[in-house]
């Protein structure tokens, strides 16, 4: 009894400890259907007990340390960098709850024991992987709101996947960037963002605006065009292949 005892308080102490680190997943994307070729990018999700920031740290054709998407938990709001052919915008919501279905299947990711969910999320279905004893309801992206951190996730049309590399917990808490305020009325609400997006393709594609809408006519290498791990290729809603 008093073993069983004792690993309880060090399982809950080790789920408490939960409130600081930094987690690298490895990204994928799909840009090539033809040839099966995948861009590769390192991402940090940078996270404490209030906040967390999803940012690429290995893009060497860029020297600055670039912005990320910052989950703020305590405001319930969610800011993301997005950029269009014309100018970079700051994307502002509230942190929507994702209608994740949590199936019994189960699987052992590195040491942690991991439980499968699947939500339709920005036009894609995900299958997503979380450690419920990593008592974090984050994860990378804007993947979030399980009883734990996620730990994989992909898209099943295969065209986004997303593994955990390292994970590591820090005494201290990690600080996220304060890179944008939140509330600021330059920011932009992404259904706003959407329209703006689309008007700027269509004035750089020349496209008719009578005939395309976003995501119509509008092939998937002009979309990838602009460099954003938000927009393209995440959640197009009308690109379901």
């Amino acid at each position: 009894m008093r073993y069983f005892l004792f690993l309880v308080l060090l399982t809950q102490q080790a789920v408490a400890q939960v409130v600081s680190g930094v987690a690298t997943y490895r990204l994928e994307m799909l840009y090539n259907p033809q040839s099966n070729q995948y861009g590769v990018s390192t991402y940090e999700l940078r996270f404490n007990k209030n906040q967390s920031e999803f940012v690429m740290i290995n893009n060497p054709s860029i020297d600055y340390e670039p912005y990320g998407i910052i989950k703020d938990f305590t405001r319930k709001r969610m800011i993301a960098p997005e950029p269009t052919f014309d100018k970079n915008y700051f994307v502002e919501d509230s942190l929507v709850a994702i209608p994740w279905e949590i199936s019994n299947k189960e699987r052992m990711i590195g040491k942690w024991k991991c439980n499968a969910a699947y939500a339709t999320i920005r036009g894609r279905e995900y299958e997503v992987w979380f450690a419920p004893d990593l008592a974090l309801e984050d994860g990378p992206w804007k993947l979030y709101g399980l009883p734990g951190l996620i730990l994989d996730a992909h898209s099943k049309d295969n065209k986004v996947k997303i593994v955990i590399d390292k994970l590591e917990f820090r005494d201290s808490s990690v600080v996220v960037r304060d890179i944008y305020n939140f509330g600021n009325p330059d920011n932009v609400s992404s259904k706003k963002f959407e329209k703006i997006l689309e008007e700027s393709i269509k004035r750089h594609m020349k496209i008719d605006n009578t005939t395309s809408t976003l995501g119509e006519n509008i092939s998937v290498t002009h979309k990838l065009s602009i460099p954003s791990i938000d927009i393209y290729p995440f959640q197009l809603e009308n690109d379901k292949k």
